[in-house]
């Protein structure tokens, strides 16, 4: 009984969010699920106690198990049990929480040097993602929807679907535009998907992630936080790098103002001669 109200509410659910967000809420209900099942315990008894015992077994950030909570009481208000057993559980972000450690621009450089290597069409292909993910700061879930005929090398721009079916035309820098070119030299088609296996399949976000991660040493979505850094360390305007993100709202975008405060708070303590008493 509980397998097919699973899938009532993903079949919900998946016509509601974005791929990767389908993905992490699914992978959390069925994980709550499971663990119920393993305790014997029927769903239409769960109370809050049981809701926190779970989450506390989970070894991850406070932030996180929130966001687990918030994926479990959505699925209750789904299956309308009354009184929601996760209604007031509330987990506080963790004081002193470290930002992200994103890739200095000379690691960058080190990291393109390295997914440079090859020429044969993997390699030419990886670099690709490379160079989309941080000259245009493109997603992964983006970078796997790409079709070849998505780029436009007369206007120097792609088209991009992002989250909720959003599309959006960023620029293309130079050495991009380059790849691409190297990339169009091996393959004899001019449709279809853009990034594609040996087999001539599309690439799933999934995979794109190895493949990305494995290749340059730097995981997909820190080649695009690193890209709004940088562009913003060099004085971009901060509403030209949502414009580039695709973020609905400025205040996604403010998150790297944050990170600049933090390195410029670094240096004062480490040159400042106020900080060297």
């Amino acid at each position: 009984m509980m397998v097919e109200e699973m899938d009532h509410y993903f079949k919900e659910l998946r016509l509601k969010v974005a791929e990767t967000t389908f993905a992490r809420k699914a992978y959390e209900v069925k994980a709550f699920c499971s663990y119920l099942s393993k305790i014997n315990k029927q769903i239409v008894t769960v109370n809050r106690q049981d809701v926190e015992k779970y989450l506390l077994t989970v070894s991850i950030s406070r932030q996180a198990r929130q966001a687990k909570c918030c994926s479990i009481r959505e699925f209750f208000e789904f299956l309308k049990i009354e009184p929601n057993p996760t209604k007031g559980i509330k987990f506080l972000p963790d004081k002193g929480r470290r930002l992200i450690h994103l890739p200095s621009k000379l690691e960058i450089e080190k990291a393109l040097v390295r997914v440079s290597r090859s020429e044969t069409f993997a390699g030419l292909r990886n670099k690709l993602m490379v160079e989309l993910a941080y000259g245009s700061g493109l997603r992964r879930t983006e970078l796997a929807r790409l079709n070849m005929d998505d780029i436009d090398l007369d206007s120097r721009s792609v088209s991009v679907t992002g989250k909720g079916g959003k599309e959006r035309v960023v620029p293309l820098t130079e050495k991009a535009i380059e790849t691409i070119r190297e990339c169009f030299l091996h393959r004899p088609v001019v449709r279809g998907p853009l990034f594609v296996s040996y087999m001539g399949r599309r690439i799933k976000p999934s995979s794109l992630y190895y493949i990305m991660r494995d290749s340059s040493g730097i995981r997909p979505h820190l080649w695009r936080h690193a890209c709004a850094t940088h562009m913003l360390q060099g004085g971009c305007n901060l509403r030209i790098i949502q414009e580039l993100l695709g973020h609905n709202r400025l205040t996604t975008t403010q998150v790297y103002t944050h990170i600049s405060k933090e390195e410029l708070r670094c240096k004062i303590q480490s040159t400042h001669p106020r900080s060297r008493v």
